[in-house]
């Protein structure tokens, strides 16, 4: 990974411990898996770059279990779509607004129980 993209990527997953509480290391990871019923759980933007953020971070503000497993870094083949410059700024903006969210919707129900 290139220097500026890790360190971007390390002071976000920072940032998101600090302000949060959640441990993580790569804040923008799209390789996730969830149960659809956590997805139905909440009403997630689904814009832009908001998708891996609040996927990670509203569920587990809400007491939903969230693991990490580390997969190893493969270079990206063609062209990033990375915005430098606003993606960083949007991601803090981003990481910010979460800092309300904490409560699960009304007619949502608890996924933790369904086994």
């Amino acid at each position: 990974m290139p220097l500026p993209n890790f360190l971007a990527n390390r002071s976000f997953a920072l940032t998101a411990h600090v302000m949060h509480g959640i441990p993580t290391t790569d804040l923008h990871s799209g390789m996730r898996g969830y149960r659809s019923s956590l997805i139905r759980a909440f009403a997630f933007d689904g814009e832009g770059d908001a998708i891996p953020i609040d996927t990670l971070l509203w569920p587990t503000k809400c007491g939903y279990n969230v693991v990490e497993i580390p997969i190893e870094y493969q270079e990206r083949v063609g062209f990033s779509k990375l915005r430098k410059m606003a993606g960083t700024i949007w991601t803090f903006i981003r990481l910010a607004k979460t800092l309300r969210v904490g409560t699960r919707r009304p007619d949502s129900y608890d996924v933790r129980d369904d086994s």
